[in-house]
């Protein structure tokens, strides 16, 4: 070619047939019907070469290379090196391989019924792979200079969308511009350890998806995150202290229904401004930390099936917008303090199997109060059990038989929903 190549070894110059010395050494030689042969194929894969490591992109079973194989032979748009939005082309590309996207049930390239379908927003979208610009495909949304900024699927985790199979690469972090990225109910196995190369992002959606292993450090550079779904995985290891560093959190922080264990870190009373806090059904331990008293947004607070233990913390009553309390199977001991007969804004209060003993009566005389899930023998002072059926909001989800308070001093026997199911 005019200028040198990077990849003597990959990469044909002018020659249309690859000899065995050009081809990726772990696999048997290529065929011209199926290598590198032309000179946009090598200008292509010379430039990729400088964001994709050369024995990923040099293996041709890999889903970077049949992306740069599509991109210089099959795709319709054939975009030039130079413009700007090549290397998001490319890594949506790497995404389609690399999550079985020819085995998706939407909007695979083979999917000519694909603009057919509502995607959720105004307009269709067409196919993957297809030959409009990436940002008419399934799922993507970018604004208005054309750079991708939002990666959310319409349907995920709703028969029939989509169940993406395989990993997510690390070629998704080129695209730059993205703040939000939404792939749930799939199975991606392993976190991305590059995750924290997002820098945009605000909106990271990842639960459901089988992941296994430990919440990267990475994570906690994310500065502009405002919301965080990583529930109903197996992810293992603590919540670093560094969560602190995510300020801008203000929607929901979910890591329910993992495998974390050990205290929750005083770095989270740092999340002044986050609404929705969700750690339930993990390994935690210790105490509630003082710290997050100065979460002063909160609305919901679900830490149950947990190890918890201590008492609760009277200064729960500084949290005037709290809503849901859900502290239900854990070790906490003593009784619900009377301070917390101020939260006038409380609804659901959940202590049900625990050690606690009694609660104030200020507490349960509150008049927002439409659901005290408690165990058979805590009683609220001065109140003597009537016992008859009840029912629950619906809004929560059923645990083992239980007593409820509502507003009146009766107490009722419970098998309705009693914790918050996360939206």
């Amino acid at each position: 070619s005019k200028t040198p190549s990077l990849w003597p070894s990959i990469v044909p110059s002018k020659t249309p047939s690859l000899s065995p010395s050009i081809v990726p050494s772990k696999t048997p030689s290529l065929s011209p019907s199926t290598a590198p042969s032309t000179d946009r194929t090598a200008e292509i894969f010379t430039f990729l070469s400088g964001v994709t490591e050369f024995d990923v992109l040099s293996d041709r079973e890999s889903p970077q290379y049949r992306a740069a194989i599509w991109m210089s032979l099959e795709d319709k748009l054939s975009l030039g090196l130079n413009e700007p939005n090549f290397l998001q082309r490319y890594a949506l590309a790497t995404f389609y391989f690399s999550t079985s996207g020819d085995d998706w049930r939407t909007c695979s390239r083979e999917d000519g019924n694909c603009v057919k379908r509502p995607n959720g927003s105004p307009g269709a979208k067409h196919a993957f792979l297809s030959g409009f610009t990436e940002c008419e495909w399934w799922g993507i949304f970018c604004d208005d200079s054309g750079m991708v900024t939002d990666i959310r699927p319409p349907g995920m985790g709703d028969k029939p969308g989509n169940y993406l199979d395989g990993t997510l690469p690390r070629e998704l972090s080129l695209i730059t511009s993205m703040t939000q990225l939404s792939l749930p109910s799939s199975s991606f196995k392993v976190f991305p350890e590059w995750i924290g190369d997002l820098t945009s992002l605000e909106t990271l959606t990842l639960y459901n998806d089988e992941m296994e292993g430990t919440i990267p450090e990475s994570l906690y550079s994310l500065v502009n995150l405002t919301e965080l779904r990583l529930d109903r995985n197996s992810l293992g290891g603590t919540i670093s202290t560094r969560i602190g560093n995510l300020v801008n959190m203000k929607d929901r922080f979910n890591v329910g229904g993992n495998k974390l264990y050990g205290a929750i870190p005083t770095e989270i009373g740092k999340l002044t401004n986050l609404v929705d806090l969700y750690l339930y059904d993990n390994l935690l331990t210790f105490t509630i930390p003082e710290t997050m008293f100065n979460m002063t947004s909160i609305e919901e607070i679900d830490f149950n099936t947990n190890l918890l233990s201590g008492t609760v913390p009277p200064n729960f009553a500084k949290l005037d917008s709290l809503e849901e309390l859900i502290l239900n199977k854990n070790d906490f001991t003593g009784v619900i303090p009377d301070a917390m007969g101020s939260m006038t804004n409380l609804e659901i209060l959940n202590i049900e199997e625990t050690d606690i003993t009694k609660i104030s009566e200020s507490v349960c005389d509150l008049v927002d109060l439409v659901n005290l899930e408690i165990t058979a023998d805590v009683l609220c002072d001065s109140k003597t059990p009537s016992l008859s059926p009840s029912t629950a909001p619906s809004k929560t989800r059923s645990l083992s038989p239980s007593i409820a308070f509502s507003k009146t001093p009766s107490l009722l026997p419970s098998t309705a929903p009693s914790t918050v199911v996360p939206p």
